[in-house]
């Protein structure tokens, strides 16, 4: 629900990151722009992994350094001005 509340769509939800230390967003080379704007728009760090240009679309997994992010409260608006 935060990633739509931040702009982004989102297709498949899994718990399958459990037990991952650090978020990671995995793409391939066409989905580079993408991914760093993810990367950008998320609330903490995250690292951003390439894989071949057959790798289908962009992953984001969740690690347990999210649990330190402060995600935007609904209404609050996602996306604020520099």
């Amino acid at each position: 629900a935060a990633l739509r509340r931040l702009g982004w769509s989102v297709d498949e939800v899994a718990a399958d990151g459990a037990g991952q230390a650090v978020t990671t967003i995995t793409y391939s080379d066409r989905n580079a722009l993408v991914a760093q704007a993810l990367q950008r728009t998320l609330p903490g760090p995250a690292n951003l992994v390439r894989r071949r240009d057959d790798y289908p679309g962009i992953r984001l997994a969740i690690g347990a350094d999210a649990a330190t992010w402060s995600w935007p409260a609904r209404g609050e608006p996602a996306l604020k001005g520099d």
